[in-house]
């Protein structure tokens, strides 16, 4: 999620301001000498996201970066981090949802839809619930 969304969404579209506030949060994370004819160079991966965590990644870099903070504040959906996008999908749904149903709105994978929405529930901001007579847990917005 992390670098993997920093490269594609600010790095790679040339966005990137060169201010480093993504290597600021990583040991992992270099900036790079400027290309001639440029004030500032890019950051490059050096390393693994040492906080992945049952194959999630922090999502420091991306976070702390002030291109993705500012279009956020915009409103541009196409910032969102994958969780974000679980947790509007939750948050879409007053009677809860599924993860086969996150999955369709979201576009993700089940295995992806599921991973973001377990984190979010460890994270205290996604209420499950386990009906008797359903297969699929449901997930509600915590209140």
């Amino acid at each position: 999620m992390s670098f993997e969304m920093l490269k594609m969404k600010v790095i790679d579209t040339g966005k990137c301001i060169g201010c480093g506030m993504c290597a600021r949060g990583c040991k992992h994370i270099t900036m790079q000498e400027p290309e001639e004819g440029k004030k500032f160079g890019i950051p490059k991966l050096t390393g693994k996201c040492i906080l992945t965590r049952n194959g999630l990644d922090c999502g420091n870099c991306y976070d702390n970066c002030p291109i993705v903070r500012k279009a956020k504040k915009k409103g541009d959906s196409q910032f969102l981090n994958p969780r974000e996008h679980v947790l509007n999908a939750v948050k879409s749904i007053n009677d809860g949802i599924t993860i086969p149903e996150i999955s369709k709105i979201t576009g993700f994978s089940t295995i992806k839809s599921r991973n973001e929405v377990l984190r979010l529930v460890e994270l205290k901001k996604v209420r499950i619930e386990i009906p008797l007579n359903q297969q699929d847990p449901i997930f509600f917005e915590a209140q």
